[in-house]
């Protein structure tokens, strides 16, 4: 694409994720960064490091006026007002995980999304990982048959400080890492989920949930077990998909490389289990994943049509969030509708 052909790009935050998503734009023919906003000028400088041509705006407000698209990696309470913001005049929006605090402020933001017609995309770039995809493409195919259950988890050590430990900016470990493996879940199994029941614990001191524990009902008979630990010794990601057919294991021995074991009675390339795994620095990963996410987010604008992952996909997640705190305070099973 010609550099007169190419989207102007507005980054509001330019922290750890925000970083990534200007080294991936600027792999991205389709995009050209312009423009950055962050409150600490440390982050902004940090963007200017990265890519020339990029200007400071003064607030994210000034930044949404100069351009086309724009990419949101702020902590969780700011994600949907600035969506809002950029989807109400028009611009394209990624927004990152988990699109916003809870499902009404989804369904806000979905409403805008339909009637202005621009192109949003949820920002689970979890599902990029090729394991992750590979997983869900067998699924999809028939490998394993009629899902019937799900262990998952993505346990975690402590989030004590920062944005993500505080309950004012919507942290905790449901918002920041379980809203991926729910996600991941949903895209999977592709059924209605249609009950939660939950336990769940915060930290005493920053009121944040820190542990949860649910399970999830789906319309066609599944069920998913989800294990949430905000303290734990180390940081491991799982997800034993079992079937009529087989079952695969999806597992992250060391980030962010997965390995996947399938095993199927079907298909004759698995009926003795078959395991991939990825051996990927964690640059090289990283980066890869998030340009493959906006490689996606670029070609939904120019077919103007919705990406992927929609914000759709967003409010389901945040569904299933809002009900496990709800099953959590009541004790009881939370019926979804």
């Amino acid at each position: 694409m010609r550099n007169s052909q190419q989207l102007r790009v507005g980054l509001i935050g330019c922290g750890y994720q925000g970083q990534w998503l200007a080294r991936a734009a600027a792999e991205i023919d389709a995009f050209r960064l312009t423009a950055c906003t962050d409150p600490n000028p440390a982050a902004t400088s940090a963007i200017t490091a990265l890519t020339n041509g990029v200007q400071v705006a003064e607030s994210a407000e000034a930044l949404i006026d100069t351009v086309d698209v724009v990419l949101i990696a702020t902590p969780h309470h700011l994600l949907q007002p600035y969506a809002l913001q950029a989807v109400n005049v028009g611009k394209h929006v990624l927004a990152e995980k988990p699109i916003a605090l809870n499902e009404k402020e989804a369904v806000e933001l979905q409403t805008a999304v339909t009637r202005t017609g621009v192109t949003y995309m949820a920002g689970y770039s979890f599902r990029y990982f090729l394991p992750v995809a590979e997983a869900k493409r067998l699924i999809s195919e028939g490998v394993i048959g009629e899902i019937q259950t799900i262990s998952a988890g993505m346990p975690r050590p402590g989030l004590r400080s920062g944005w993500v430990s505080e309950s004012s900016s919507g942290g905790g470990i449901l918002g920041f890492y379980g809203c991926h493996m729910v996600d991941r879940i949903l895209w999977f199994v592709e059924d209605k989920p249609v009950e939660v029941m939950a336990t769940v614990r915060y930290y005493p001191e920053s009121g944040v949930d820190q542990t949860a524990m649910f399970q999830v009902h789906f319309e066609q008979g599944a069920i998913a077990q989800f294990n949430m630990c905000g303290s734990s010794a180390g940081w491991f990601d799982f997800a034993h998909v079992c079937g009529r057919d087989g079952h695969l294991y999806l597992t992250l021995p060391t980030f962010p490389n997965y390995a996947l074991i399938v095993s199927s009675r079907v298909q004759d390339a698995y009926t003795t289990p078959q395991t991939t795994m990825m051996a990927l620095d964690r640059e090289t990963a990283i980066l890869q994943k998030i340009v493959a996410e906006l490689n996606d987010f670029a070609a939904a604008i120019r077919h103007n049509r919705q990406p992927p992952i929609t914000v759709e996909d967003g409010r389901k997640t945040l569904q299933i969030l809002d009900a496990v705190i709800a099953s959590g305070r009541t004790g009881k099973p939370v019926r979804l509708t």
